[in-house]
């Protein structure tokens, strides 16, 4: 008994080991502080942003748990001895149902978040997003230019 404690003790840690370092580093967060750096905003503007970011999560937050369920369900389904297909495109329809709603709830918040902004906020925020873009698409990309380059380089 003493060694199954110690055992999901010891897991317990590890879990908390490995997932503190994650919860630090938060993407989504920087980038946020980043723009909101970016776009010189008004301590007001900065309060109006936070609370309807709030608000979105809190609202979606039934949303995303449903389709947290749904996929689980689904790999479930999935991992069945037989697969029933109707079921499978239940749960697919589902999720892409889910999905679909959280879409509109953020296309809602975005434009929500514009009615805070001053024209020149959005020219900027706009600015941001297409060079975000460039940056994303060029990064995910990168790898297979340079596995190119490393291949004619090492022809020659």
């Amino acid at each position: 008994m003493k060694k199954v404690i110690a055992i999901v003790f010891a897991t317990v840690l590890l879990i908390g080991a490995l997932t503190l370092p994650a919860a630090a580093f938060c993407p989504q967060g920087d980038r946020y502080n980043h723009v909101t750096q970016i776009l010189n905003l008004t301590p007001a503007q900065q309060q109006k942003l936070l609370d309807i970011r709030q608000a979105f999560q809190s609202d979606t937050l039934p949303i995303r748990q449903h389709m947290q369920r749904t996929q689980l369900e689904l790999k479930q389904l999935w991992a069945a001895p037989s697969l029933d297909q109707k079921q499978i495109q239940a749960k697919v329809k589902e999720r892409t149902d889910l999905r679909i709603q959280l879409v509109q709830k953020r296309r809602d918040m975005i434009a929500q978040v514009k009615t805070v902004l001053t024209p020149d906020q959005l020219k900027t925020l706009e600015q941001y997003r297409h060079q975000s873009r460039h940056r994303f698409a060029f990064k995910r990309f990168d790898h297979r230019f340079d596995s190119q380059d490393q291949t004619k380089q090492s022809d020659q």
